[in-house]
C-alpha cells in the first residue's frame, strides 16, 4: 500500500488578480484616433472538473503601453479597460505605416509588437491559465493525502510521487520518501500565474500520481483523485484519494515528418551551433485548457502547454507502456506534447534550440498525432553582421535590423517572436520579447540601448503555427496544428 499526503488551509484575504479595470472613458473616443485591443484570454475550470469556455478580460495590472512609429522613440499611451478587454489609442498617421507597441504582461518582461494593422483591426492576447482570483494561505496549511492501491497491491519499487491541483494549477513533487507526504500551499509552486490555493467551493481537485521508469519511459503506475475539502488555517488536513485502477494504451503518430527527421532539420538550421547534446521527448497527459494558445509555459527550457503528464518517453517511442489515467470524473483534454532539442553551452548557460508540437486525438482508439512541420530561422544577421558563425559579435548603440529567413514554401508559419536574453551567472535572463505578425517580413528593428555594456546577450527566434489570424494582427484564434521552432543565435555584446 502506498500512502500519499498533502496539506492546505484558508486565509481570510483574497488576492484578486487581473480583474480591476485600469482606466475608463467618460465619453466616446475622439473619432480621429484608432484603436487596437489588448486582452487576457483566460482558461478556467468548471465545477464538473473540465474546461470552461475561454473568455476575454482586461489586462491587470496596467500593462503600461507605449507606442511610436518604427523609427521614433516610444511614448506612453493610455490603456483603457472595460469588463471584457482593453484598448489603446493610436493616431491616424500610423495607419499604413510600420509602428510598434510595447506592453508588459503580468509577471513578465516587456513585449514589443512591430506591425502595421489594418485600420480598425489589431487584437493582442495575453494567455492566462487558471482562476484569476488567487487565495493566499498562512504557513502550514495544506493536505496530507492517502492513496490506497487497487486490490491491496504492493509496489515492489519506490515510486516518484507528484501532487497536482486543478483550478489554479500547482505541482509539488514529494521530496522525501514518506507514507504521508505533505503539500503546503503557502509555499507550493504555481504552474501558471501567482501562487494560490485550490477552492472547495469551486470544486477543484487534488490528484497524486506515482511514476515509475518502465521500458525507458516514465509512466503513471497509480493515480488518485479527490475533491478538495475546505481549508483550515495552519492545518495539514487528511484527504483520501480515489485510485484509478484501469490502464490504457496510447499511440503516437506524426504528420509529414518523424522526430528523427525534425532533429536533422534542427541540426541543419543551427549549422556550427549544433552540438552533440541532442534529445527528443514525448509527453502524454491532460492539458489544463485546450482553448488557449498551446505554448503558455515551458518544459525543460522548451515552449510547452500546461500539462499533467501521464507518460514521458523518447519521442521515437510510438507506443508507451500502459499508463493509468486520472479518475474521479476529471475531464481535462488529453493531448500529446513532443519536442526535439539541441543544446549548446555558452558561459555556463544552456541554449536549448528546439522544435515542439502539441498532438491532438486522431482517432477514438487512443492514437494521437502531432506535426513538427514548422520552419526554423536561418541566415540570421544583426545590422548585416552574421549571428550564425562566431560568438561575442560586437555592436554599437544605434538601432539595427535583425533579419533572418524562414521556409514558408514547405512549412506553415503564422507569426514569429524574438526573445532577447542576457547571459549572467551561467543563466539566461529574459530581457525583452519582440513580436512580428507577418512571416513574409522576418525582421525586427532592435535598439541596443536595452543592453548593458560589455555583457553577453543572445536571441532566441521562435516561429509559430496554430494562430492563423496572427498575420492579420489578430492573435485571439487558436486553430489547427500547433507547433513552434526555437533557434538560438550566436552571442553579441555592446
Amino acid at each position: 500500500m502506498r500512502l500519499l499526503a498533502a496539506t492546505l488551509a484558508l486565509c481570510g484575504c483574497n488576492q484578486i488578480y487581473g480583474l480591476e479595470p485600469t482606466g475608463s472613458r467618460d465619453a466616446a473616443p475622439d473619432a480621429q484616433y484608432r484603436q487596437v485591443r489588448l486582452s487576457m484570454l483566460v482558461g478556467q475550470t468548471t465545477d464538473a472538473a473540465n474546461e470552461a469556455p475561454a473568455f476575454l478580460a482586461a489586462v491587470a495590472p496596467d500593462p503600461k503601453p507605449r507606442i511610436a512609429l518604427a523609427s521614433e522613440p516610444l511614448e506612453s499611451a493610455a490603456y483603457v479597460a472595460d469588463s471584457t478587454s482593453g484598448t489603446i489609442d493610436y493616431p491616424p498617421s500610423f495607419v499604413g505605416q510600420p509602428w510598434r507597441l510595447e506592453y508588459t504582461p503580468p509577471n513578465d518582461v516587456p513585449s514589443e509588437v512591430q506591425w502595421s494593422p489594418a485600420d480598425g483591426s489589431g487584437h493582442l492576447i495575453v494567455p492566462f491559465v487558471g482562476r484569476m482570483e488567487r487565495t493566499t494561505v498562512p504557513a502550514g496549511t495544506g493536505f496530507t493525502l492517502s492513496m490506497k492501491l487497487p486490490n491491496q497491491v504492493l509496489y515492489n519499487f519506490t515510486p516518484e510521487t507528484v501532487i497536482y491541483t486543478s483550478g489554479y494549477w500547482s505541482a509539488t513533487p514529494s521530496t522525501v520518501q514518506t507514507l504521508t507526504p505533505a503539500i503546503d500551499f503557502s509555499v507550493a509552486a504555481s504552474m501558471s500565474g501567482p501562487r494560490g490555493a485550490p477552492s472547495a467551493s469551486a470544486k477543484d481537485y487534488v490528484f497524486a500520481i506515482d511514476y515509475r521508469i518502465d521500458s525507458g519511459c516514465r509512466v503513471t503506475k497509480a493515480a488518485g483523485t479527490a475533491r478538495v475539502p475546505e481549508l483550515e488555517a495552519g492545518t495539514m488536513k487528511p484527504v483520501e484519494l480515489v485510485v484509478e485502477s484501469n490502464s490504457e494504451m496510447v499511440e503516437a503518430t506524426y504528420e509529414s515528418e518523424l522526430p528523427m527527421h525534425a532533429q536533422t532539420r534542427l541540426q541543419q538550421a543551427l549549422g556550427t551551433r549544433s552540438d552533440d547534446q541532442t534529445g527528443s521527448t514525448l509527453y502524454y497527459g491532460r492539458i489544463a485548457h485546450a482553448g488557449l494558445p498551446g505554448f503558455t509555459t515551458s518544459i525543460a527550457g522548451v515552449p510547452a502547454p500546461l500539462i499533467v503528464p501521464l507518460a514521458e518517453c523518447p519521442a521515437v517511442t510510438l507506443q508507451p507502456p500502459a499508463v493509468f489515467d486520472l479518475g474521479g470524473g476529471l475531464a481535462f483534454t488529453k493531448a500529446m506534447y513532443v519536442f526535439v532539442s539541441n543544446d549548446r553551452i555558452v558561459n555556463g548557460a544552456k541554449l536549448r534550440s528546439s522544435i515542439a508540437a502539441i498532438g491532438r486525438l486522431k482517432t477514438g482508439n487512443g492514437t494521437y498525432q502531432a506535426t513538427l512541420s514548422v520552419p526554423c530561422a536561418t541566415q540570421v544577421k544583426l545590422g548585416g553582421q552574421d549571428l550564425e558563425v562566431t560568438d561575442a559579435v560586437s555592436i554599437g548603440s544605434t538601432p539595427l535590423d535583425l533579419t533572418f529567413a524562414v521556409d514558408t514554401t514547405s512549412f506553415v508559419v503564422d507569426y514569429f517572436e524574438v526573445v532577447l536574453y542576457r547571459i549572467a551567472n551561467a543563466t539566461l535572463e529574459p530581457i525583452r520579447t519582440y513580436v512580428g505578425p507577418d512571416p513574409a517580413k522576418p525582421s525586427i528593428r532592435f535598439d541596443p540601448k536595452v543592453m548593458m555594456p560589455n555583457d553577453d546577450y543572445v536571441f532566441a527566434i521562435r516561429t509559430y503555427r496554430g494562430r492563423p489570424n496572427a498575420r492579420n494582427a489578430d492573435f485571439q484564434t487558436v486553430q489547427g496544428a500547433q507547433a513552434v521552432a526555437t533557434i538560438f543565435t550566436r552571442t553579441f555584446k555592446r
